[in-house]
């Protein structure tokens, strides 16, 4: 249970609080882990999808205090039930279907996408990590073009207790829809 599932800066359940669990299974061999896993979360987003399901795989490979992991996520979005119209006059309708004339869509009819990841880091200390990510979707929310995720991250473990604080700076970098998608020419603004 969370207070406000935020992702990148964004709310998915409007400011609520959501649910959320997963299960991954390991396989090592050495200092190398092969992983699956998949997490559900409770959200709350204007086209109601019942829920975002998160699949994903990847390998993680350790080398002294140096550590690097590789894989790719799916993003689903199971019954995602609208999609949202706008016309020049700001007039917005809210419907599976093109409704046609003037209208350009704003959202995708379903949003599930893929992501690449690759997330590198570096115990400094057994109490300090830093490290980075950087995630590749090349078709963003289905609406055709390809975003970039890189981020700064940093931790500090308190010692046995088992608490510790982290942080972590980021960047969303977003592209522009084709000008013949049912989108129009749309350019979406990258931000920290």
């Amino acid at each position: 249970l969370i207070s406000d599932y935020v992702s990148r800066g964004v709310s998915q359940t409007a400011g609520n609080p959501s649910i959320t669990a997963y299960g991954e299974a390991r396989y090592n061999i050495g200092d190398t882990q092969f992983y699956a896993g998949v997490q559900p979360w409770a959200v709350k987003l204007p086209t109601s999808p019942s829920m975002e399901l998160d699949l994903y795989t990847g390998v993680r490979q350790t080398v002294g205090q140096f550590s690097v992991d590789v894989g790719g996520i799916y993003y689903a979005y199971p019954t995602n039930k609208s999609q949202y119209w706008i016309n020049a006059a700001g007039l917005v309708q809210n419907t599976h279907l093109n409704p046609g004339g003037t209208y350009t869509a704003t959202t995708a009819r379903d949003p599930s996408f893929l992501e690449l990841y690759v997330k590198p880091s570096l115990n400094l200390t057994d109490s300090f990590n830093i490290g980075a990510n950087v995630y590749y979707a090349p078709n963003w929310n289905h609406y055709g073009f390809d975003a970039t995720y890189a981020s700064l991250t940093s931790k500090y473990t308190f010692g046995e207790t088992g608490f510790s604080v982290s942080g972590e700076y980021g960047r969303q970098y977003l592209g522009t829809t084709s000008a013949t998608s049912i989108f129009g020419k749309f350019a979406f603004p990258s931000y920290n």
